[in-house]
């Protein structure tokens, strides 16, 4: 039951949507009122307040009185849990064109985020062996008993839902696989693919190392973002797939450059 005299909430309004538009704001201003938050996304202020609450526990912000304030450059990341509902429609699209290049007979990596996830649940039927450090993953597959799939072990991160560290890399370094798809938190002209996490990093590097091809899957939000650590440049790129919501101008200016950009 809502609370009384607070607007009503617009049907169709995900947690995961506003955590994001949230830090989207904080990000371009350094600060953000919940009352200004309150009006950009339609929800009431009590909504808005225990939204700052939580992400404050997940230390991507200082929730203070009235408002929040920034606490994070290139080295912020989003929780995994933050990232699940946000932009559902265009990954799921993204996803089912990935796994469209998937043939069978292969052995292909999905590695960890929201995006890839998706793939497993719209994988082939049989004939693929999967290669994963994601959770998500883990426990979609194990209940498609006709796909076979390796577990690379290692640190589990709470924050991404991942199996990282040394031990995962060493792991995946003796391996040879034939196609990765790689998720990547953030895409500049200039400096590739990156990634907050210096054992993501290394991680999505041993992958790029050991795949035959990598075929790299982002929405929208990912594009002219930057992150502390690079793990691949554009030379390294098979494919990158994203969704029509990216604007043209960064398609266009990737594709100048040689990359092979598919809009899903």
């Amino acid at each position: 039951m809502g609370i009384a005299g607070s607007p009503a909430e617009p049907a169709g309004q995900l947690k995961g949507e506003r955590h994001l538009s949230i830090l989207s704001v904080l990000e371009r201003e350094g600060r953000a009122e919940v009352g200004q938050l309150s009006r950009l996304l339609g929800v009431s202020e009590v909504t808005i307040r225990r939204d700052l609450r939580e992400l404050d526990r997940q230390g991507v912000l200082v929730n203070v009185r009235g408002g929040a304030l920034v606490t994070r450059g290139t080295g912020f990341e989003v929780s995994y849990a933050a990232k699940l509902g946000a932009h559902h429609d265009e990954k799921v699209r993204i996803a089912r064109a990935a796994c469209d290049r998937c043939r069978p007979g292969e052995t292909v990596l999905l590695d960890a985020g929201t995006t890839v996830g998706a793939m497993a649940n719209h994988l082939p039927g049989s004939g693929l062996t999967v290669i994963t450090n994601a959770l998500n993953v883990i426990n979609i597959l194990a209940r498609r008993t006709s796909i076979a799939f390796l577990v690379i072990g290692g640190e589990f991160r709470v924050v991404s839902q991942a199996f990282l560290g040394p031990r995962a890399v060493e792991a995946l370094s003796a391996l040879r696989i034939d196609r990765a798809f790689i998720g990547t938190e953030g895409i500049a002209k200039d400096r590739g693919l990156q990634v907050p996490d210096s054992g993501d990093a290394a991680f999505k590097q041993a992958a790029v190392r050991a795949a035959r091809e990598v075929v790299i899957l982002a929405d929208h939000s990912k594009f002219e973002v930057e992150r502390l650590y690079t793990f691949a440049d554009w030379h390294q790129v098979g494919e990158l797939i994203t969704g029509e919501e990216t604007k043209e101008d960064s398609v266009d200016g990737l594709r100048s450059m040689g990359v092979q950009v598919t809009v899903v």
